[in-house]
Protein backbone atom coordinates (compact mmCIF):
# COMPACT_ATOMS: atom_id res chain seq x y z
CA UNK A 1 0.00 0.00 0.00
CA UNK A 2 1.69 3.59 -0.77
CA UNK A 3 0.71 6.30 1.76
CA UNK A 4 2.26 9.67 1.83
CA UNK A 5 5.11 10.20 4.20
CA UNK A 6 3.54 12.82 7.01
CA UNK A 7 6.25 15.69 6.88
CA UNK A 8 8.40 16.48 9.43
CA UNK A 9 5.98 19.43 10.77
CA UNK A 10 3.04 17.35 11.04
CA UNK A 11 5.09 14.47 12.96
CA UNK A 12 6.15 17.22 15.69
CA UNK A 13 2.22 18.72 16.39
CA UNK A 14 1.30 14.98 16.60
CA UNK A 15 3.97 14.70 19.48
CA UNK A 16 2.45 18.22 20.85
CA UNK A 17 -1.23 16.75 20.38
CA UNK A 18 0.33 13.54 22.83
CA UNK A 19 1.46 16.21 25.07
CA UNK A 20 -1.49 17.77 25.56
CA UNK A 21 -3.43 15.06 26.11
CA UNK A 22 -0.76 13.87 28.71
CA UNK A 23 -1.19 17.13 29.88
CA UNK A 24 -4.96 16.96 30.65
CA UNK A 25 -4.83 13.02 31.47
CA UNK A 26 -2.08 14.23 34.58
CA UNK A 27 -4.19 17.16 35.48
CA UNK A 28 -1.80 20.10 33.81
CA UNK A 29 -3.19 22.85 31.84
CA UNK A 30 -2.22 22.10 28.79
CA UNK A 31 1.22 23.12 26.93
CA UNK A 32 0.31 25.57 23.72
CA UNK A 33 0.91 24.18 20.03
CA UNK A 34 4.16 25.41 20.25
CA UNK A 35 4.84 22.53 23.49
CA UNK A 36 5.51 25.89 25.53
CA UNK A 37 3.71 26.49 29.03
CA UNK A 38 3.11 30.37 29.04
CA UNK A 39 3.55 32.08 32.84
CA UNK A 40 0.15 33.40 32.71
CA UNK A 41 -1.55 29.60 32.42
CA UNK A 42 -2.81 28.05 35.09
CA UNK A 43 -0.51 24.73 36.80
CA UNK A 44 -4.01 22.58 37.14
CA UNK A 45 -6.77 22.01 34.61
CA UNK A 46 -10.56 22.40 35.82
CA UNK A 47 -12.45 20.35 33.62
CA UNK A 48 -15.61 22.19 34.50
CA UNK A 49 -13.91 25.53 34.01
CA UNK A 50 -15.27 26.77 30.52
CA UNK A 51 -11.78 28.88 30.00
CA UNK A 52 -9.86 26.33 30.42
CA UNK A 53 -11.88 24.07 28.28
CA UNK A 54 -12.06 26.74 25.22
CA UNK A 55 -7.98 26.57 25.69
CA UNK A 56 -7.43 23.70 25.73
CA UNK A 57 -10.23 22.93 22.65
CA UNK A 58 -8.03 26.03 20.74
CA UNK A 59 -4.70 23.99 21.68
CA UNK A 60 -6.02 20.62 20.30
CA UNK A 61 -7.67 22.38 17.59
CA UNK A 62 -3.93 24.06 16.49
CA UNK A 63 -2.37 20.82 16.07
CA UNK A 64 -4.13 20.44 13.03
CA UNK A 65 -5.24 17.42 10.72
CA UNK A 66 -2.90 14.62 11.95
CA UNK A 67 -4.00 12.23 9.54
CA UNK A 68 -0.34 11.66 7.43
CA UNK A 69 0.85 10.78 10.80
CA UNK A 70 -1.80 8.30 11.99
CA UNK A 71 -2.17 6.85 8.67
CA UNK A 72 1.17 6.18 7.76
CA UNK A 73 1.90 4.55 10.86
CA UNK A 74 -1.35 2.24 10.56
CA UNK A 75 0.40 1.42 7.06
CA UNK A 76 3.70 0.64 8.78
CA UNK A 77 2.45 -1.38 11.38
CA UNK A 78 -0.12 -3.43 8.97
CA UNK A 79 1.37 -7.23 9.23
CA UNK A 80 0.48 -7.43 5.72
CA UNK A 81 2.52 -5.09 4.14
CA UNK A 82 5.09 -6.78 5.61
CA UNK A 83 7.13 -3.48 6.63
CA UNK A 84 7.91 -4.26 10.23
CA UNK A 85 8.08 -7.64 12.68
CA UNK A 86 4.79 -8.39 14.01
CA UNK A 87 5.92 -10.79 16.72
CA UNK A 88 8.15 -7.90 18.47
CA UNK A 89 7.03 -5.04 20.93
CA UNK A 90 9.27 -2.80 19.08
CA UNK A 91 9.75 -1.87 15.61
CA UNK A 92 12.16 -3.59 13.91
CA UNK A 93 12.75 -4.75 10.05
CA UNK A 94 10.46 -7.81 9.25
CA UNK A 95 12.44 -10.99 9.07
CA UNK A 96 11.74 -11.42 5.28
CA UNK A 97 12.69 -8.16 4.64
CA UNK A 98 16.03 -9.03 6.83
CA UNK A 99 16.42 -12.12 5.11
CA UNK A 100 16.09 -10.74 1.90
CA UNK A 101 18.83 -7.83 2.51
CA UNK A 102 21.33 -10.54 3.76
CA UNK A 103 24.91 -10.35 2.09
CA UNK A 104 22.74 -8.33 -0.57
CA UNK A 105 25.32 -5.85 -2.35
CA UNK A 106 24.47 -4.29 -5.16
CA UNK A 107 21.98 -3.10 -6.80
CA UNK A 108 20.08 -3.92 -3.15
CA UNK A 109 22.75 -1.69 -1.64
CA UNK A 110 20.36 1.61 -2.24
CA UNK A 111 17.24 -0.26 -0.79
CA UNK A 112 19.61 -0.88 2.21
CA UNK A 113 20.37 2.50 2.97
CA UNK A 114 17.09 3.80 2.45
CA UNK A 115 15.89 1.05 4.97
CA UNK A 116 19.26 2.64 7.40
CA UNK A 117 17.38 6.19 6.76
CA UNK A 118 14.31 4.93 7.43
CA UNK A 119 15.25 2.99 11.06
CA UNK A 120 17.35 6.28 11.65
CA UNK A 121 14.40 8.46 11.81
CA UNK A 122 12.33 6.67 13.78
CA UNK A 123 14.93 5.98 16.19
CA UNK A 124 14.62 10.14 15.88
CA UNK A 125 11.12 10.42 16.24
CA UNK A 126 11.29 7.71 19.37
CA UNK A 127 14.19 9.50 21.38
CA UNK A 128 12.23 13.22 20.53
CA UNK A 129 9.35 11.71 22.06
CA UNK A 130 11.22 10.28 25.32
CA UNK A 131 12.67 13.13 25.67
CA UNK A 132 9.09 15.37 25.20
CA UNK A 133 7.75 13.53 27.30
CA UNK A 134 10.38 13.73 29.84
CA UNK A 135 10.25 17.28 29.52
CA UNK A 136 6.60 17.81 29.80
CA UNK A 137 6.35 16.63 33.53
CA UNK A 138 6.66 20.34 35.29
CA UNK A 139 7.93 20.21 39.21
Amino acid sequence: MKMAVAKKDEIERALVLAGILDDVDSGQFPRTVEDEFPADDPDRFDEDDPEHLRAFYERVRDCGMLWRVALGYAVLTDPENKVIDPDKSYLEQHPRTLAALKGVETPMASVVFWFKRLWIHIEAVKTAWSEESAEAVRP
